[in-house]
């Protein structure tokens, strides 16, 4: 069972976490525009009369709702002990509600410091009303991280550190595959995403392409390549530890899974399957592979 210091700790980190995802996820891809606070306020607030589509309603909330979970889950274990039980729940829903629209609005402002993006006090609304919804949600059906504590404890210990340190970079590197997990289903974006990815895959554009790498490109390639390898090492020990049979079977399973995840950036929204990314995710994949297997062996 994670001891009350653990169990506070993993809850915080998990907060910290999913706000810095938002907070990511609404900003990128990070191109800077000089405002001030004043300008970036009154731009946020002359926003309120703008009309949203529904998806964009729709996604807000969803956004708000583990924020106002996380934010009461916290604040159970860090006010619950100090106060009686009725006092307890108005302490706990006023200062969660103080923090999601914090963060519902910290989220949108930033937006304005950023070219593209699109701030709306809307959008801030509707997050608060998700994370309501949140925290309404985790008061009427109870605490479910306590069912899994003990589970999660046992599986971290069975965990040595360097299964611990590549695991992360597993994470990290679905992360990028699939950032900024906006979708992008437009039948005319599709179409023109394919016919660039078609022109691409050419011989001549994968030359012309490579002459043209410039070194923040090859950085972010030899990235992929280093998480990539992370990535086969950690799949590689966790598989030998919890299943011993069918290595080969589970090893193409990966390989799949991540050429899969390439081509779904189709998908997403300012992303595009790139040749040589693929290249180095297979080739760090094989590589960890390779390597978790002989550190076993």
């Amino acid at each position: 069972m994670l001891t009350t210091s653990q169990s506070f700790t993993s809850r915080t980190s998990a907060l910290v976490c999913w706000v810095c995802f938002v907070a990511f996820g609404s900003w990128y891809p990070f191109s800077f525009d000089g405002v001030s606070l004043s300008q970036a306020l009154d731009i946020w607030l002359y926003s309120i009369g703008d009309r949203k589509a529904k998806t964009d309603i729709l996604v807000n909330l969803i956004v708000g709702v583990p924020t106002g979970f996380l934010t009461y889950l916290w604040l159970s274990r860090f006010v619950g002990e100090r106060f009686r039980r009725v006092f307890d729940t108005i302490c706990i829903a006023g200062l969660s509600l103080l923090i999601c629209l914090w963060v519902a609005c910290f989220v949108e402002i930033g937006q304005v410091f950023f070219r593209g993006r699109d701030p709306s006090v809307v959008d801030s609304i509707c997050q608060l009303l998700g994370s309501i919804a949140g925290m309404f949600a985790l008061h009427i059906l109870g605490d479910p991280t306590q069912k899994f504590d003990r589970k999660i404890q046992w599986n971290w210990d069975r965990l040595e550190w360097p299964e611990r340190i590549t695991g992360f970079g597993a994470v990290l590197l679905l992360t990028y595959q699939v950032w900024p997990l906006i979708p992008s289903i437009s039948p005319s974006e599709l179409k023109a995403k394919l016919a660039l990815l078609i022109s691409s895959f050419r011989v001549n554009e994968i030359a012309a392409s490579w002459k043209s790498l410039s070194i923040l490109s090859a950085l972010g390639l030899a990235l992929v390549f280093f998480l990539s390898s992370c990535t086969g090492f950690f799949y590689e020990r966790i598989c030998r530890k919890l299943i011993t049979n069918n290595a080969i079977a589970l090893r193409a399973i990966l390989v799949v899974l991540f050429v899969f995840l390439e081509f779904s950036k189709l998908f997403i929204e300012n992303r595009l399957p790139d040749l040589f990314t693929l290249f180095a995710c297979l080739v760090g994949l094989t590589t960890g592979i390779a390597i978790g297997r002989k550190d076993i062996d």
